[in-house]
Parts: C-alpha cells; sequence; structure tokens
C-alpha cells in the first residue's frame, strides 16, 4: 500500500532535524546557530518559537564558550576600564566575590549588579558570575581566571 501527501502549492515539508543531545528545547542545528551568535537561539529562530527557546542553556550568556559569553567578557571588561561602577556597587561586589556570606544591600544595588549579570542566584545564594570576576580582575589590573587565555 502506497500513501501520498498531497501539499498545497507552495508548501514545503521540513525534514526532521536532530534533538540537541545538551537541552530539551531546540534541534543540535539551532544550538549550533545559537552558540555562534550573541542572540542565542531565540534570536536564530522564529517569533512564534521563541518562548520555547528564549531560556536554551545552550547558548545562555552564562555558558562558557558562545557568543554571548565572549560578548560579555568583553562588555565586563570594558566596563571595568571605561565606565566603572560606583564605589558602594564595585564593594558589594567585591564582598560578595571575597566570600560574604550576607550582605547589606539597604539602596537596592544588587538590581544594577544582577542587570549587568555580575552577580546571580545559585542555589539561593549570591554568587558573583564570570562576568563579575572578569569585571574586578580588568579593575586590578590583572587576567581573568575564567575562560580560554
Amino acid at each position: 500500500m502506497t500513501t501520498s501527501i498531497t501539499l498545497e502549492p507552495g508548501v514545503s515539508l521540513q525534514p526532521v532535524q536532530a534533538e540537541c543531545p545538551h537541552c530539551a528545547c531546540c534541534s543540535a542545528a539551532l544550538c549550533r546557530k545559537g552558540r555562534a551568535s550573541v542572540l542565542g537561539c531565540a534570536g536564530c529562530t522564529r517569533a512564534d518559537l521563541r518562548a520555547t527557546v528564549s531560556r536554551c542553556p545552550c547558548s545562555a550568556s552564562l555558558t562558557e564558550g558562545t557568543a554571548a559569553w565572549r560578548a560579555g567578557m568583553v562588555a565586563a571588561t570594558l566596563a571595568a576600564t571605561e565606565l566603572p561602577l560606583s564605589t558602594p556597587l564595585e564593594n558589594l561586589l567585591r564582598a560578595l566575590a571575597d566570600g560574604a556570606e550576607t550582605v547589606t544591600d539597604p539602596h537596592g544595588l544588587l538590581v544594577a549588579l544582577r542587570l549587568r549579570e555580575f552577580v546571580q542566584t545559585r542555589g539561593g545564594l549570591l554568587a558573583v558570575t564570570c562576568f563579575g570576576r572578569a569585571y574586578l580582575a580588568a579593575r586590578d589590573g590583572g587576567a581573568s581566571s575564567s575562560g580560554p587565555a
């Protein structure tokens, strides 16, 4: 028995794409494109599917080696050298980087550090990201230990 499919003119079938081995939201081909783009997987897909892939870990800015990660490291270093944080913000970032278990933030400064992705919450605790560490290393005149040389 032969099954035939009739398509309307101008309509074509998309070939099935291999699933990404690292996430459940994308195809392997999309994640390859997303890792190479500062826009990530969401920026490489149709508008109606962006919500599905918007948090893909394969192309996330904090995933080492992605184009978005490289751009973030450059931005953190440039911020350190060209437009440093205010003294209270930098002191707060340094306290967190030095392992302070509790920090006082009476003026809501953590929001600015979160927006720059210098800190994030991991396991219910605040942690300095690779971007925050790159910023501090550049401020101190050294190279960041996070990432390739």
